[in-house]
């Protein structure tokens, strides 16, 4: 099992952790690893469209590709 060194203060975090939710580290480890994966990719999209949005003309083809969306949940069944 490979093993990777962490500051004192982040290993008391570990075990304050552990002893409030009654999960192994390994656990707490996995699910923090997992939220900073997917935050990742969320701030990568929320960039990409920042990008797009500097660029008035490809931003109003994206607006209007939406607007084509937004048709098809004309289904009749309301919420």
């Amino acid at each position: 099992m490979p093993n990777t060194r962490i500051s004192e203060k982040d290993h008391q975090l570990l075990r304050d952790l552990a002893e409030k939710t009654g999960k192994p580290h390994t656990d707490i480890i996995h699910e923090a690893l997992e939220g900073y994966r997917r935050k990742a990719i969320i701030d990568g999209i929320n960039a990409g469209y920042a990008r797009l949005r500097e660029n008035q003309a490809l931003w109003k083809i994206e607006l209007a590709e939406r607007e084509l969306w937004d048709s098809t949940t004309s289904d009749g069944i309301e919420e």
